[in-house]
């Protein structure tokens, strides 16, 4: 499927690629398709572009929080994996979605 995107143009992808959060992410609760897009600049750059398939200007940047803290581990209840389907932490991709305010130094 070709994937209009606002900071990519088109973008082919296939449709097994496409996430979907039931429940949307919080503030965009009817976004619930979205497509983990190539690394922005370098092989090196540990971003990537969570971009939603539905919105073509809704896009977040994300890594891999393991990228920064080697042994980062999220806690995850027990209704959430269940609603996840997460039976083994091997399951689950886990991004944080990074905030890039004017200021770089307050990056989060």
């Amino acid at each position: 499927m070709v994937l209009n995107t606002k900071n990519f143009g088109e973008v082919e992808i296939k449709d097994e690629d496409i996430l979907l959060f039931e429940y949307g992410i919080p503030g965009f609760e009817s976004m619930t398709q979205f497509a983990i897009l190539g690394k922005t600049d370098s092989p090196d750059d540990p971003f990537f572009w969570l971009q939603s398939v539905q919105n073509p200007n809704l896009a977040f940047v994300i890594m891999n929080p393991r990228d920064l803290v080697f042994d980062y581990e999220a806690e995850i209840d027990m209704f959430t994996a269940n609603l996840l389907r997460i039976k083994d932490e091997n399951d689950a991709l886990i991004y944080c979605i990074v905030t890039v305010p004017q200021d770089i130094q307050k990056i989060s």
